[in-house]
């Protein structure tokens, strides 16, 4: 992301190679994202209890996730 936000600075911007950079970023974030839903969920699931990733979905839900608009539980949407 540095890197493609450098390229973006510079005058004139190198539109090739800009989006060189974007492809390599955009294959690097689906490789995270396929570790994180295929390795790591799942694994989580497996070693926290039930209470705890009650837990850690309450305080998700404290947080707020973003470009989320979260409805309250036990209430109706406004």
């Amino acid at each position: 992301m540095n890197k493609a936000w450098e390229q973006l600075q510079s005058e004139p911007v190198d539109r090739a190679t800009f989006l060189d950079t974007y492809r390599e970023m955009a294959v690097d974030l689906r490789d995270l994202m396929e570790k994180e839903e295929m390795i790591l969920y799942p694994t989580s699931l497996k070693l926290i209890s039930a209470d705890k990733m009650e837990q850690l979905k309450s305080g998700d839900r404290e947080i707020g996730f973003f470009g989320v608009e979260q409805v309250a539980i036990g209430r109706p949407a406004q």
